[in-house]
């Protein structure tokens, strides 16, 4: 049985490197306690990414006991297994939920572009870290494997079945907190599971994500 599974984050699009799920005597804490990846090198699970983007991560938010809000950071690390997770893939954001009670499902972020300057080559390697920080100051762990491809009949389309919201799940750019400035559609941007919401949201912040 998972004893920590209710704090353990899901990558649910594009998938991740291998289950993480475990406590044994090697992670006490849990496997996702375990930097950069959960405990988990390098494996076979590779998910197609578009070099030309846009890519889509969905995310189930784990959960500690009486935090309402939480914190997110994804990273990506060039190479068939890179050392280093030092480039940001988007800008840094927190997640509120209605209450102090488990997250109610999952969030999607569809319109993902590389970096400026980053540009790989047809069948290279990445890693994207997603880490996520609870109330608590601990952290949870997990790595999606992807090679790069122009070949768009390789690449899963984005649809509302895979990267949907789900409702009274909230985003911040941490930006946003720290200068204490609102954003055009609320100082939380409210996800009510609406494609067209997430996308005019990320839209808004291109120059801040990207």
């Amino acid at each position: 049985m998972c004893s920590y599974c209710s704090r353990a984050l899901y990558i649910t699009l594009p998938g991740w490197r291998g289950q993480t799920l475990i406590t044994n005597a090697t992670f006490p804490n849990g496997m996702q306690s375990a930097a950069p990846c959960g405990g988990i090198g390098l494996t076979q699970n590779m998910s197609a990414w578009p070099i030309d983007g846009p890519g889509a991560i969905a995310i189930q938010p784990g959960w500690f006991a009486g935090n309402m809000q939480t914190e997110f950071f994804i990273n990506i690390g060039f190479g068939e297994d890179p050392e280093t997770f030092d480039v940001p893939l988007v800008a840094p954001f927190r997640v509120y939920g209605p209450s102090n009670r488990p997250f109610p499902g999952t969030f999607c972020l569809p319109d993902i572009f590389l970096p400026d300057g980053k540009r790989p080559r047809d069948g290279d390697y990445a890693t994207i870290q997603v880490i996520q920080v609870h109330q608590t100051g601990n952290a949870a762990h997990n790595c999606v494997g992807i090679v790069f491809t122009n070949d768009d009949d390789e690449i899963p389309g984005i649809n509302p079945h895979d990267c949907f919201n789900s409702a009274h799940i909230m985003l911040e750019p941490l930006s946003d907190i720290v200068a204490g400035e609102g954003v055009s559609i609320g100082i939380k941007a409210r996800i009510w599971g609406l494609w067209e919401t997430i996308m005019g949201y990320l839209w808004h912040f291109e120059g801040l994500w990207w």
